[in-house]
């Protein structure tokens, strides 16, 4: 037992049981992030298909990574009460019936709702993969593993827009949403059947009453209300509406209220404050952000650009973008090596810095005129920047972290990364839709 009573979950496993385990976890990684970005180049076809494009160019991918967001804080001490297995199977049940909805919708409002399902089923599979990795290897393993995991990452996120515009171009963009289905499914299985993780001890009524449910009320409060508000914003009310100002207003309050309560009430807190009293590990929590805010913008509007402004098909915009994901893979897999065997991170966090902002700066250059090969050229600058800086962070963060703290600070670490990208694509929504109200 660790914390106040929560059982220590690492473990050793032999080889074949490891590469069992992972290789479960690393597919259930792919299919994730492949349901992230499949359904990016199928906007375009959702929006024809449904009627309400400035609604779904801006909520289909918003509704998603709100409850992906929300859900992040909650992952790691859930699991750390409840046990990786449960939770994760849980997270993919819900990504399950979230697509499989989707792929029903006949509404915006329904397509919304069952994409919000999927980002809570997203977040717990993208939290606790990392989370049993961490369980299951050791502080120099998890360089070169987590360079393995980065690979699955750029997989899913490069096959994911091809398969999906592939789909909405021959078959129907509802199959950019069922693929996912059978996998999440398989996945699920073979975590029940065969995957050894170590079980949590007490009873469910014991475990229920561990949970910090003040914590876990004002946390989903304000982090809800707060993007709900700024996602509307401009689009659904106005910036000085009622509305708009009574969500910012009790948002804030349900802040300061978590505050309190995980400072001087809970037992055993959701997040605990000491966490951000380390200046290390608060610029790794604050690189997280931005780094969720460049990468999920340039996900959902690069195949909106290649499409709408460039008139390209959306199988051409997925291609496009393959060459960037190969990089991001390769360059995945080559820094999780120089961790393991070199310990260092901090060397591929500025090197891979620098060349996602050369890439991301060279796109500003964008026009209706911009050849393809310039296109994939600055994305594959942007991809060895990806490569080099996504993992490092995580792996960094637990090297400044205790071992009990680990599921805690891995949910941290994703929950600033979608809170970025959050924030991120209600400020590209906003602008892209102004842009194109301008130009109708």
């Amino acid at each position: 037992m660790t914390i106040a009573g929560l059982t220590d979950q690492s473990q050793t496993l032999d080889r074949k049981k490891l590469l069992l385990t992972l290789s479960c976890l690393t597919a259930s990684l792919f299919v994730s992030f492949f349901d992230q970005t499949a359904v990016s180049t199928a906007i375009p076809s959702i929006s024809k298909d449904l009627h309400h494009a400035f609604l779904i160019n801006s909520w289909t991918s918003t509704s998603y990574l709100i409850a992906n967001t929300n859900f992040q804080l909650l992952y790691g001490r859930f699991s750390d009460i409840f046990g990786r297995k449960q939770i994760f199977v849980f997270s993919l049940v819900c990504l399950m019936v979230g697509d499989l909805g989707c792929g029903f919708a006949k509404n915006p409002t329904m397509l919304f709702i069952f994409r919000g399902l999927s980002g809570i089923g997203g977040g717990g599979v993208n939290c606790l993969v990392m989370i049993t990795f961490s369980d299951l290897l050791s502080p120099r393993q998890r360089g070169k593993y987590f360079g393995i995991v980065a690979a699955a990452t750029s997989a899913g996120n490069g096959i994911g827009p091809f398969i999906g515009g592939l789909l909405s171009e021959h078959a129907s963009w509802r199959w950019a949403f069922w693929l996912s289905c059978p996998i999440c499914l398989v996945c699920g299985l073979l975590l029940i059947l065969f995957v050894p993780l170590k079980p949590v001890e007490g009873s469910f009524k014991k475990k229920i009453k561990l949970i910090d449910w003040f914590g876990f009320i004002t946390s989903m409060i304000f982090s809800v209300l707060f993007l709900v508000a700024i996602s509307g914003g401009n689009e659904s009310w106005p910036w000085k509406s009622a509305t708009f100002i009574s969500l910012i207003i009790i948002s804030s309050i349900a802040f300061f209220c978590f505050i309190g309560v995980e400072q001087y009430y809970a037992e055993i807190p959701l997040i605990p404050l000491r966490l951000f009293t380390d200046l290390q590990r608060f610029l790794l929590f604050l690189s997280c952000f931005s780094m969720g805010l460049a990468y999920f913008v340039d996900i959902y509007y690069l195949p909106l650009y290649l499409q709408n402004y460039r008139g390209w098909q959306p199988m051409i915009a997925g291609v496009i973008q393959l060459p960037a994901t190969c990089t991001s893979s390769i360059f995945g897999v080559v820094v999780g090596q120089i961790n393991s065997r070199t310990g260092r991170y901090v060397q591929c966090l500025w090197a891979g810095g620098a060349l996602w902002a050369l890439g991301s700066g060279l796109k500003l250059m964008y026009d209706s005129n911009t050849s393809i090969g310039y296109i994939v050229g600055t994305n594959i600058i942007q991809g060895c920047g990806i490569g080099f800086t996504f993992q490092p962070t995580l792996l960094a963060l637990l090297a400044n972290s205790d071992s009990a703290d680990r599921a805690v600070v891995t949910g941290l670490r994703n929950f600033f990364r979608c809170f970025g990208g959050s924030v991120g694509l209600v400020i590209s929504g906003i602008a892209f839709n102004a842009t194109l109200r301008s130009q109708l």
